[in-house]
C-alpha cells in the first residue's frame, strides 16, 4: 500500500495538481526583509506568531497564516518548524497562492523524509505524520476497529480532521494500550483489511 495523490487530496482536501511547488532560487535571503522587513534567514512559528499579532496589515497576516501552513502541514520538519525563505515566492502574490498544486508538494515531502529517515537512522521523520496516520486508518479497517476509531465524516470534511479528532479523544493516558494494539495488528499482516 502506498499513499497516493488521490488519497492526499482525500486526507487533506489541498490541491494535487496545478502549479508545482518548487522553488526557481536556491534561497532567498532576502525573502521574509521583503515581506515582513525582518533580516533573517529562517523564521520559527513563534517569530511568525508574534509578526502576525503585532500586525496590522491583512495581506501580511494572511502571509503569516499561509507560511504556518505551509511549514506545518505541507513540508513540518524535524528542525522546530523553522519556515524558510524558499517559501516566500509562493506566497508573495496572494492571487497565485490556490494555484498551486500543494497536496503534492506534501506528498514529494512525506517520501522524501520517510526515505531520509530510513537511511540516515535518524529519530523522526520529516514530513505530515498525521497523513500517514490517516491513511492506515482509513485502509486498515480492523486499525479503527481496534482503536474504537469511527471515520465517519460528512463531505467535504477531510480524513485527516477526523482522525485527528478521534486520536486526540484516546490521549496519552492510553498510549502503551493503543501502541500494542496497534504492533500486534501490523505484526499479524493486517488480514482482513
Amino acid at each position: 500500500m502506498n499513499i497516493t495523490l488521490e488519497d492526499v487530496l482525500f486526507i487533506t482536501g489541498l490541491l494535487v495538481y496545478g502549479k508545482p511547488v518548487i522553488s526557481d532560487t536556491s534561497r532567498d535571503e532576502d525573502a521574509f526583509s521583503s515581506i515582513f522587513g525582518i533580516n533573517q534567514t529562517t523564521v520559527s512559528i513563534a517569530k511568525l506568531k508574534e509578526i502576525a499579532c503585532g500586525e496590522r496589515s491583512e495581506d501580511k497576516k494572511m502571509y503569516v497564516v499561509l507560511l504556518m501552513v505551509i511549514t506545518c502541514i505541507v513540508v513540518p520538519s524535524e528542525d522546530g518548524h523553522r519556515c524558510c525563505p524558499s517559501y516566500v515566492q509562493f506566497v508573495k502574490n496572494l492571487d497565485d497562492v490556490n494555484s498551486y498544486a500543494w497536496g503534492a508538494a506534501l506528498l514529494s515531502f512525506l517520501y522524501s523524509g520517510m526515505r531520509k529517515y530510513k537511511s540516515r537512522d535518524k529519530k523522526y521523520f520529516d514530513g505530515n505524520a498525521w497523513v500517514l496516520l490517516s491513511f492506515l486508518l482509513f485502509h486498515i479497517l480492523k486499525l479503527q476497529q481496534e482503536l474504537q476509531i469511527d471515520l465517519t465524516m460528512q463531505p467535504p470534511t477531510p480524513v485527516l480532521f477526523s482522525a485527528m479528532n478521534s486520536l486526540e479523544k484516546i490521549g496519552r493516558d492510553q498510549y502503551s494500550t493503543y501502541v500494542s494494539k496497534v504492533t500486534a495488528l501490523l505484526n499479524s499482516g493486517c488480514h482482513g483489511y
